[in-house]
């Protein structure tokens, strides 16, 4: 966490509803918040806690945080264990 880079660590991530389709949002909040959110990031999920989870990308951001989508594959909840984001500033 310093400069132009940021990262968050063991961002616990949502659960979906058990749907095909079926979305959920994780916020991501930076320890320190940018100026802007003029900043490039780039999230994963890391670890499966249930159903088959697939990143749907990051859906908004500011300077504080950002929110990313995880999408249910198949009809089960479907969830990562964490979400890890690392951020290059712009």
């Amino acid at each position: 966490d310093g400069g132009g880079f940021k990262h968050s660590r063991s961002v616990a991530g949502c659960a979906t509803a058990a749907t095909a389709g079926a979305t959920c949002d994780t916020t991501v909040a930076w320890t320190t918040a940018f100026a802007d959110a003029n900043y490039t990031p780039v999230c994963v999920g890391i670890g499966i806690t249930s159903g088959v989870p697939a990143g749907g990308g990051v859906v908004s951001k500011i300077a504080a945080s950002l929110v990313f989508r995880t999408v249910a594959v198949t009809a089960a909840a479907a969830q990562f264990t964490n979400i890890a984001c690392s951020v290059q500033r712009d």
